[in-house]
């Protein structure tokens, strides 16, 4: 993904004291399966807009933390791209891999068939500028542990191989917006092109 060309200076300054900000997190605490998740410092690339967070350390009662284990699995690879105005709009998440098992056929967790995540607080109806992308975090991996109405799990045989792509997750989250009536962030579509 390319650097948005149209990002204000006080969306790139907000981009940068997040990084800085989930960089000092990680640094600080005591471990990392407390945390919860992890950004790797060399996949922090050219493009500021774009970041790699792995998700990890789900309680191991749950049944998506059995499938990770089962599959030797450490943890969810997510994709976090940033809109150019930041944080008047909130950034677009999604799980590249591994691919989980779609809620239509009984999956949960509120991971859309695309990967995308099924929450309102990601859309243009729940979203709060103040909130912090390690807060966010939170919510999904709470989200993605959730029970109600089913669990997550990860697709069956080599299913959960295969990487969710850019687009299918963009529109498993229009589809889960469209459900629900939230509203889309506005741009939505230029942060996946």
């Amino acid at each position: 993904m390319p650097a948005p060309t149209a990002a204000s200076p006080a969306a790139t300054m907000a981009v940068q004291r997040e990084l800085k900000q989930m960089l000092k997190e990680q640094e600080k605490c005591r471990s990392f399966k407390d945390l919860g998740w992890y950004m790797p410092p060399d996949l922090i690339g050219d493009n500021l807009f774009q970041w790699i967070v792995e998700m990890h350390s789900f309680d191991e009662s749950l049944p998506v933390a059995q499938d990770l284990k089962r599959e030797k699995v450490n943890s969810v690879i997510f994709e976090i791209r940033f809109p150019p105005d930041f944080p008047l709009s909130p950034p677009f998440f999604r799980i590249i891999t591994p691919r989980f098992l779609p809620f239509i056929q009984g999956g949960g967790g509120h991971v859309t068939g695309g990967g995308s995540i099924c929450m309102d607080l990601l859309t243009a109806s729940g979203w709060l500028p103040s909130y912090s992308i390690s807060a966010i975090l939170l919510q999904i991996k709470l989200a993605i542990s959730n029970l109600d109405p089913r669990p997550a799990r990860l697709m069956a045989g080599d299913g959960w191989k295969h990487p969710y792509q850019v687009f299918e997750a963009l529109e498993g989250f229009k589809r889960a917006a469209s459900t629900h009536n939230w509203k889309l962030p506005p741009g939505l579509e230029r942060l996946v092109s």
